[in-house]
């Protein structure tokens, strides 16, 4: 066996695999359209958050009438939790509420990350996989119609264009997705920062 051979039946055994791959693509990016439609609803509450006049709000007040404005605005939990946090460490130095208070703006920076980089890696590994599955039968075809058998040629060039629309549908898709939720994101953490320097500043909440 030559490595000819060992090439050829390398590249057909991944032909299942490739196609899994792009039928597990999909179903991602139907799952992530689901809940950008939820969080859609959620940031169409949010966006109407006024972080300056949530400031001017709670200026003036005890911490405890703060807290209590913070838990009943539409900030999200995981914001509401952050502001909280910093809240707890208004007895240390400043040095050391404002190492606190980035620490806390990465983690909410890494949250958005992590739920952006699940579309991102299907917008990447789309076009890839729907090449791949799009090459695998192409080979065969075109041995087959060296051969004058069209029907095996008709049914690999039928698998090409199933997977290279496969993968690009959902490389679209995807890609939309990342960019609604980018802007989204980077909205809320503008947010949350402003939040946190005005208790840095004395403004507190």
């Amino acid at each position: 066996m030559n490595l000819t051979n060992v090439l050829h039946i390398v590249g057909q055994a991944l032909s299942v695999p490739c196609m899994a791959i792009l039928i597990l693509l999909m179903a991602v990016t139907v799952l992530q359209m689901g809940h950008v439609l939820i969080e859609g609803f959620f940031e169409w509450k949010h966006q109407r958050i006024d972080s300056i006049e949530l400031i001017k709000k709670m200026t003036g007040k005890s911490q405890g009438e703060k807290r209590k404005i913070i838990e009943n605005s539409a900030l999200y939990p995981n914001e509401k939790e952050a502001l909280s946090e910093l809240f707890e460490q208004e007895n240390l130095s400043e040095d050391l509420r404002r190492a606190i208070a980035q620490k806390l703006l990465e983690e909410q920076e890494a949250h958005y990350g992590k739920i952006l980089n699940i579309t991102e890696t299907v917008a990447k590994l789309g076009p890839m996989f729907g090449l791949l599955g799009t090459l695998i039968p192409l080979g065969p075809g075109i041995v087959a119609l060296g051969r004058g058998d069209t029907m095996t040629l008709s049914n690999s060039m039928e698998t090409a264009f199933d997977t290279t629309i496969a993968g690009m549908i959902s490389a679209a898709v995807c890609s939309v997705l990342s960019g609604i939720r980018k802007r989204w994101y980077t909205r809320n953490v503008e947010n949350i920062e402003v939040l946190m320097e005005s208790i840095l500043q004395g403004e507190q909440l």
